[in-house]
């Protein structure tokens, strides 16, 4: 039966509500790790990804605009697959987080692939894998959701989304100042070491946000407090 509705808040009970979301310390142990692998998605497909194929891989514009229409393609095929992965792994008995874990190994291999400067097929191949395995973001999204009781669900994913935002700002801008430390090319692109050095730095975030949920032993805890199967419904926000 579908439940009564929730009595209407007021703007300071939600701002409290909210602020108690943000000053929780399960939400830091595990909501960056969502936004760590969905902010390289937004950073590189939105912007810096056509300039690394021109600078880097030498691709004219039509074979840049073949490879980011393949990018957003992989990152959608990547969303349906790894959230059904992900499903069936929670039905299993693994932890929500177990899926998106995995899926960062392949996202950091990616990168330092990247890093490497290939080109061609090498190129094309790297990037398409970091946009497959970056969309488990939502997937991480979920998980937290399920930390927390049902009513907050819209609420916690507000916070996850605006660390996403807000991360994907300042990373996409953070790449433009790392490729402004190097000299112009004489065709008047960006230094190929500059992207490079880019690369390592959203690998860090990466890093440092896999170590902090695995620190904190969110396999265990995560797999204790889910509460829902991660099927189609539980994606809906």
């Amino acid at each position: 039966d579908k439940p009564s509705a929730a009595p209407r808040r007021g703007l300071k009970e939600e701002l409290a509500v909210m602020g108690g979301i943000l000053g929780s310390g399960k939400f830091w142990r595990y909501g960056p790790m969502g936004p760590a692998l969905s902010v390289i998605n937004f950073a590189y497909m939105g912007l810096w990804a056509g300039p690394w194929l021109r600078d880097v891989a030498g691709f004219d514009g039509a074979a840049r605009a073949e490879t980011l229409l393949g990018y957003t393609l992989a990152a959608l095929v990547g969303s349906l697959l790894i959230g059904q992965a992900t499903s069936r792994a929670v039905a299993a008995g693994r932890s929500g987080f177990f899926v998106p874990l995995v899926c960062v190994g392949f996202v950091i291999a990616g990168q330092v692939g990247l890093a490497l400067q290939p080109a061609g097929g090498a190129a094309v191949a790297l990037w398409l894998m970091v946009a497959f395995f970056g969309a488990s973001g939502t997937a991480a999204y979920i998980a937290v959701n399920q930390l927390f009781p049902p009513e907050l669900t819209g609420r916690v994913s507000t916070a996850s989304n605006t660390l996403t935002l807000v991360g994907a700002f300042l990373v996409q801008s953070a790449i433009g100042w790392i490729l402004d430390l190097f000299p112009r090319t004489a065709a008047g692109g960006w230094d190929p070491r500059g992207y490079s050095w880019a690369l390592g730095l959203t690998i860090a975030l990466q890093l440092l946000a896999t170590a902090n949920l695995v620190r904190w032993g969110a396999a265990r805890e995560a797999k204790a407090g889910s509460r829902l199967p991660l099927d189609s419904s539980s994606t809906k926000t």
